[in-house]
């Protein structure tokens, strides 16, 4: 499975074209296709407030999913871009953050990262994208999965105006083939980035498939 996303009330996964969902309340059976996405070739799934936010990033369209009847609530088309070689979802309550970038963009190498970012308000009668300069004193937190904002206010370590992303390199050699995992900011003030320090950056493992993720756990908990 490609990618997957929990919520109250079931689990709903990524299988190449199509999604599954397994319920948990009360516990299924056995997964089950979803037939209004069967034609879907998601390659990242967000859960909040009750919905999946289903991403297809080779037409960049967001569809919308009722988390209990998984019924289709809205379907977000792609801005007027030109298709991306990398494209990403962020979610932040009624907000959904769009980031891509241009297969032109790989030209200039490491230092480029997103060259646009758009908002659109979800839950709006009339969702059209818009796009931004900088999203203020939040960061955005993506990476092959999913993405996520947070205000960064109180904390010392991270930065404001920022995309936070976490991605995966083959480097081939005569021996063997293997994956180095790379951790960056991204300045849409500066339109730059920069590679933090951390223990991720040095490792280098065998390809299995693995695929690194961001989790932050919840600043309520006692």
């Amino acid at each position: 499975m490609r990618g997957d996303r929990r919520s109250p009330h079931g689990v709903m996964a990524s299988c190449g074209e199509g999604l599954l969902f397994y319920a948990s309340d009360p516990p299924a059976a056995a997964w089950a296709p979803i037939p209004a996405m069967a034609d879907c070739n998601a390659s990242s799934i967000n859960y909040s407030g009750g919905e999946f936010f289903v991403f297809e990033e080779d037409v960049c369209r967001t569809t919308i999913v009722d988390a209990l009847t998984l019924a289709i609530a809205a379907v977000i088309p792609a801005p007027a871009v030109e298709l991306p070689s990398e494209a990403r979802i962020a979610v932040a309550g009624d907000e959904l953050f769009l980031l891509v970038k241009s297969k032109w963009m790989y030209l200039f190498g490491d230092d480029i990262d997103f060259s646009k970012v758009f908002r659109v308000d979800h839950r709006s009668v009339d969702s059209a994208w818009q796009e931004l300069t900088g999203i203020g004193g939040r960061a955005l937190f993506v990476d092959s999965l999913h993405g996520f904002a947070m205000e960064t206010a109180g904390f010392e370590n991270l930065e404001g105006n920022t995309i936070y992303s976490v991605t995966t390199k083959e480097v081939n050699d005569r021996r063997s083939t293997t994956v180095k995992y790379s951790v960056s900011v991204f300045s849409l003030e500066h339109r730059s980035s920069k590679k933090l320090a951390c223990r991720l950056n040095k490792l280098e493992m065998a390809l299995r498939g693995e695929t690194p993720s961001w989790i932050i756990p919840s600043l309520n908990e006692g």
